[in-house]
């Protein structure tokens, strides 16, 4: 999950630098549910280990992404990172 977080945080630096109309998209594989919570310039995932314990994941970034969270189910989620022209802010979902 660290490697995907680090590929959704280089979208968002992307979409982020390139301004209003540009947008991105993600795929994430995942071994199970989780939860990807976003902040205007970081985003954490709680990140299950072998032995079965758990560690926060964080990543930085720049953005105007709204404080949010991203519901990743298990399997191929595609994640778009999106600042519509003429939006003051960002906009990260899944499809």
């Amino acid at each position: 999950m660290a490697s995907d977080l680090s590929k959704l945080s280089q979208a968002i630096q992307t979409v982020y630098g390139q301004g209003q109309g540009s947008r991105q998209s993600v795929d994430i594989i995942s071994q199970r549910s989780n939860t990807i919570n976003i902040a205007s310039n970081y985003a954490t995932c709680d990140m299950e280990l072998k032995d079965k314990s758990h560690k926060l994941v964080k990543v930085d970034f720049n953005s105007n992404l709204p404080r949010t969270s991203v519901q990743i189910n298990k399997g191929t989620n595609k994640i778009i990172v999106d600042w519509p022209s003429g939006s003051e802010n960002m906009k990260i979902y899944k499809v």
